[in-house]
């Protein structure tokens, strides 16, 4: 079983989801279906599995922020990344048997 890669995604291309604060990146596929997203040259975990099996980087270093009202001040939290993105990635999943 290998590795599936998909092409590159662009913050042009899936503006209104994208959660990165970079503006490309390889969204990968290693089975059985671990999801990553590599930018820079860093492979960041999308997935659990990915990030405590694979030892994938932990991808909130590049998640954009958002925020959250508490007491009235706009409080920094990552964007979660969306669950279709990671279906996007475990699409690229070879099949199993």
């Amino acid at each position: 079983m290998g590795t599936r890669v998909c092409t590159a995604l662009t913050l042009t291309a899936l503006v209104h989801s994208w959660p990165f604060t970079v503006d490309r990146g390889v969204l990968t596929c290693h089975p059985p279906d671990w999801v990553t997203f590599t930018a820079d040259g860093t492979e960041y975990a999308l997935t659990d599995d990915a990030r405590w099996l694979g030892h994938y980087q932990d991808v909130k270093a590049v998640l954009s922020p958002g925020y959250v009202p508490i007491d009235d001040q706009r409080q920094p939290v990552p964007v979660p990344i969306s669950p279709r993105m990671v279906d996007r990635g475990r699409d690229l999943c070879p099949p199993t048997s």
